[in-house]
């Protein structure tokens, strides 16, 4: 609780955290996590994965986060359009990566400093504010 309260950011969930970082060093250095990274990105850019409301580069998800109970509105992007003080998600970040390809009521579980993060995708659209 005191190292929550003393922290830049007063919620659990902050964009300075490295799960909202940049990771595609590690991801291309893996390469059971790349291939299912790969192989994810392809189903979310399939001509049904609009129809099924999966995440994809591009969507704009709303999450939330299991065990602190709090909402996250983001979009995926390219690395190079990664902003996450503006909910700019790069999908080679942790939590990006993680949450490629899956739809709303999936849960994805990130490993960090803390233990384990898990986030539910509660909505995915094309552009802001449709459902």
């Amino acid at each position: 609780m005191l190292a929550r309260m003393f922290r830049y950011c007063k919620t659990s969930i902050c964009p300075r955290h490295p799960m909202f970082s940049e990771n595609s060093q590690q991801v291309l250095l893996d390469p059971v996590a790349l291939a299912s990274l790969l192989n994810r990105l392809e189903q979310s850019n399939s001509s049904n994965a609009r129809l099924e409301r999966r995440a994809g580069v591009g969507s704009y998800l709303t999450l939330t986060r299991l065990d602190w109970v709090e909402q996250l509105e983001i979009q995926l992007v390219e690395p190079s359009l990664s902003q996450p003080s503006q909910g700019r998600i790069s999908f080679l970040s942790p939590l990006g990566s993680a949450l490629i390809g899956l739809r709303p009521g999936n849960t994805a579980s990130i490993d960090c400093a803390e233990g384990k993060s898990r986030w539910m995708i509660t909505d995915v659209s094309q552009r802001r504010g449709d459902s």
